[in-house]
């Protein structure tokens, strides 16, 4: 079993969860390239890691230098809109205390989308400045529950 910083379990189950296609019923890095009309690339770019053929750190690196362009607070609105799988949400909601959302996705712009979940989270981490991300500080791999 893998812990992730800063949770304590008190000996108890801790339930992860994926934000993206457990959570969300779309991958969030593509609809959010849709509604900003950046999506061939970043549906590419997904569809192509989902596969297998671009590692992972490797093609979140070049998703986010696409979308590091729109406002921050463009992209959290865009969040709070995504189609969410509400048996999970409700799940996670009624179980807040020993569930847990885990995603790559940078902080700054899932913020209000896992807060409005209701449980605690762990996210990759950015620096913005004048309400646009400069750089990723910090990636979060689900894997082994590791940020880089």
């Amino acid at each position: 079993m893998h812990f992730l910083p800063g949770i304590e379990n008190h000996g108890k189950r801790i339930f992860l969860f994926d934000l993206d296609g457990t959570i969300t019923a779309e991958e969030s890095l593509a609809e959010i390239g849709k509604s900003f009309h950046l999506s061939p690339e970043m549906i590419d770019l997904t569809n192509q890691t989902i596969k297998g053929n671009v590692p992972f750190v490797e093609s979140f690196i070049r998703r986010v230098e696409i979308l590091k362009k729109i406002p921050v607070s463009s992209i959290r609105e865009r969040m709070t809109k995504i189609a969410l799988l509400t048996d999970i949400v409700n799940f996670i909601k009624e179980n807040a205390d020993i569930c847990r959302v885990v995603t790559s996705n940078v902080d700054e712009w899932i913020g209000d989308l896992t807060n409005d979940i209701g449980c605690k989270y762990s996210a990759s981490e950015g620096l913005v400045v004048d309400d646009k991300l400069v750089k990723v500080t910090k990636i979060f791999k689900k894997r082994g529950c590791t940020a880089l």
